[in-house]
Order: structure tokens, then sequence, then C-alpha cells
């Protein structure tokens, strides 16, 4: 990471977040152990609050986690690091499998705490989602990063709940796309500030003046993050029926 990161007089640009030769000075490891613990204490207050009753909440509270930060690089940069994506994957795969090896082994039944969806659904999800991705990067030019996000979302939260939150995400990216090309691109000036604020907090530690310029490429891992919200607001049958015509 360039030397000037460290001095406080500075202000933060993209090329200080920038993914490449100098993202492993982000310390990921720190990074996602800071997300995780965060997301098993929102999960606790919010399991609390509701007095124990309802599915679990840590792989929904990580999910919408892992998309702020995905999206934050994604409107400050136009790039989601490898380090978020591949790992999301992986612990989306890991923690839907270990309620059935804890099953086969006769350990306690820890699935509804964790929010769960099975190790079948994850990895539908997971296949489905990188298929679907797939085809979005052939024929509408859907980046990279993008790809790789929305298939962490299918084994983090399984194929059903991934489904309805693309079809949320195509639904919030048309208007951001009209929105932002109406003002000139300024939504995405705003995004990409509020992303580097939130990014050198986070992996700088730091809260100083930024340098955002505006993005002329729409951050995907925005809408995708909105989604999040939308499909627990809203329930998949309304979806179905607003889709159905009735």
């Amino acid at each position: 990471m360039p030397e000037s990161v460290s001095n406080p007089s500075n202000p933060v640009s993209t090329d200080d977040l920038a993914p490449g030769p100098g993202t492993p000075a982000l310390r990921w490891p720190s990074v996602w152990a800071g997300l995780i613990v965060v997301a098993i204490a929102s999960a606790l207050i919010a399991q609390s609050l509701r007095h124990g009753s309802g599915a679990g909440l840590l792989l929904p509270v990580l999910t919408l986690l892992v998309c702020l930060l995905a999206a934050s690089f994604d409107a400050a940069t136009s790039r989601i690091p490898n380090p978020i994506t591949y790992t999301a994957i992986l612990v989306g795969l890991a923690l839907n499998s270990i309620p059935t090896l804890l099953t086969a082994v006769r350990g306690p039944d820890i699935g509804p705490w964790l929010g769960t969806v099975g190790v079948g659904q994850a990895f539908l999800g997971f296949g489905v989602c990188g298929g679907i991705g797939l085809v979005c990067l052939l024929l509408a030019g859907m980046g990279g990063g993008d790809v790789k996000l929305l298939v962490a979302v299918g084994a983090l939260l399984g194929f059903s709940q991934a489904t309805h939150i693309f079809l949320w995400t195509l639904v919030i990216a048309v208007p951001y796309a009209l929105i932002n090309l109406l003002i000139r691109g300024r939504l995405n000036g705003v995004l990409a500030a509020a992303g580097l604020q939130l990014l050198q907090i986070v992996c700088l530690h730091r809260f100083d003046p930024v340098d955002a310029p505006s993005r002329t490429t729409i951050p995907l891992a925005v809408p995708l993050t909105l989604a999040i919200f939308c499909a627990r607001i809203v329930p998949q049958e309304v979806v179905a029926r607003w889709l159905g015509g009735t």
C-alpha cells in the first residue's frame, strides 16, 4: 500500500484502496474476523429482542455485511476484491454444511441459530447463481466481481433466497441507472465517496477527507445490498403474486 496512506494529512483516494498488489496489506483475516464478530453480536441481539423466536440470523446478517463491504469497494474502486467473494463462498458452503455434519455424528442442532438453509440449498444456490452470473457476464457485460458476489450470496443463503434477492437486484438496478443518468453520474459520485469513507474506517482505521471521482459504471453490488433488505421485508409469496398479476 502506498506510503502516503499512513500520513493523516493526505486525503484518501481510490488508489489507496483499489484491489491489486497492495490488497494483502488490508489484512483480510482481520477484516473477516471483524465481520464474523459483528455478525454474531448482531444475530444474538436480534434473537434476544425476539425472545429467541424465529429463524436464526447469523448467516443473513453476515451476508448483508459481506455485501455492504463489497458494495463499498465496488462504488469506490469499480472492483470487488477476491478475498471478499472467494472467502464468502467457502464460508457459506462450510456453515451450511455444519448442521448436516453434526447430525451425522449426533451433535447439537445449531442450524436454527445459524440460519442455515442446508447443504443442498447452498450448493444449488452456488451452482445456479454461478450459471446466472456467467450468462450475465457473457451477454450483459456484468463484471467478474459482481458475478462472484452473486455466487457468494447463493452459497450463503441458498437457491431460494438468492433468486429472490436477484429479482430485487434487477428491480433496483434499473431505476438506479436511470436516476444516475438523469443527474449526470452524481449518484455514483456520492456512493463512491461514501464507500471510501467506510473502507478507510474498516481497512485503514482512519477517518479523513476522501477524493472520490465520479464513476461511469454502475456498482451492481449496491443494488444487490439494497435487494437483501427488500427481500427480508417483502416475502417471496408477495413477489410471486406481483409477477403473476394476482
